[in-house]
């Protein structure tokens, strides 16, 4: 078996067993994927030595190691030399508590974890930092009882929260396809076609946001941009009211910053390329770019 990325027995031995490289390491080295690899390692008979412990390791020194001093398996691991999956399995073996299985022998209260998570809205990484422990305990802690995870920022969660005091069925981070691209805004009010967004300062400086933007009003959906800024509820209901307000054939945008409103209609019979001149001329500052995009038949 000849290989066009030039791999020999006697390179490959020499990275993948004598210098030490992992299997994608190694795989990099030589400009191929992980699984060809593979074919290489399994027809040449070149596979790692793993150490294995032997079936009487002492109870009581793994016990002492693990709960006492309260190693990690990794850590037990690097002293004898040998790989943590093999000190994990003798630990469950001699039911010795392993100290990162679902953060319970880390001393974490459920009731704690949820008053920091669902009350007082810290981030993962917040709480972590708090009572010093690991993003992948805490991650097993959740899961195991229940604790569900927010995929939104602080500041996204309480605008959505906000939102659905308006409009109940709104849907966060909703997956659909537009222009034939998949798009998650960040609210969707399906019934009448509003996405909201909650911007960051960065807010339209890059092209793709700007295509975005256009890609959504050329299917007709009416677009609100709060950028680091968070509305009353009262604001949010005079914005909602003013854009679906708007005509049939306009869809409305709302670019709200903190003191500054900018609001306009557009005329959405037009094509696309005529919304987009128009943009381009009457709201430079924010749609400088224009996408390139056939009109569609």
């Amino acid at each position: 078996m000849k290989s066009k990325f030039n791999i020999t027995e006697a390179k490959l031995k020499d990275l993948y067993l004598d210098k030490g490289l992992t299997r994608k390491e190694t795989a990099k080295y030589f400009g191929c994927c992980d699984a060809y690899l593979k074919v290489f390692i399994r027809k040449w008979k070149l596979f790692k030595k793993v150490y294995v412990l032997p079936l009487k390791l002492d109870r009581d020194w793994l016990y002492r190691k693990a709960v006492i001093e309260n190693m990690t398996g990794k850590e037990i691991a690097d002293i004898l030399g040998c790989r943590n999956t093999a000190i994990n399995d003798h630990l469950r073996k001699h039911n010795i508590p392993v100290k990162k299985a679902g953060g319970q022998y880390l001393g974490l209260d459920v009731d704690e974890i949820r008053r920091l998570y669902e009350v007082e809205e810290l981030t993962t990484s917040e709480i972590c930092e708090k009572l010093k422990i690991s993003a992948g305990a805490l991650s097993v802690f959740m899961n195991k009882h229940g604790i569900k995870a927010r995929y939104y920022s602080r500041q996204e969660g309480r605008l959505y929260k906000l939102v659905t005091e308006v409009f109940p069925r709104a849907i966060y981070n909703k997956r659909m396809k537009v222009c034939g691209k998949v798009r998650c805004p960040d609210i969707l009010i399906k019934k009448h076609k509003i996405i909201i967004e909650y911007d960051g300062l960065a807010w339209h400086q890059l092209p793709e946001d700007k295509q975005r933007d256009f890609e959504f009003i050329s299917e007709g959906y009416k677009i609100i941009h709060y950028q680091e800024y968070i509305p009353t509820l009262d604001e949010l209901k005079t914005d909602l009211e003013r854009i679906i307000n708007s005509k049939s054939k306009l869809s409305g945008y709302v670019y709200k910053q903190k003191g500054k409103d900018i609001t306009f209609l557009i005329d959405m019979s037009s094509s696309y390329r005529a919304l987009a001149k128009t943009l381009k001329t009457t709201h430079r500052s924010f749609f400088d770019y224009v996408p390139d995009r056939k009109e569609s038949a």
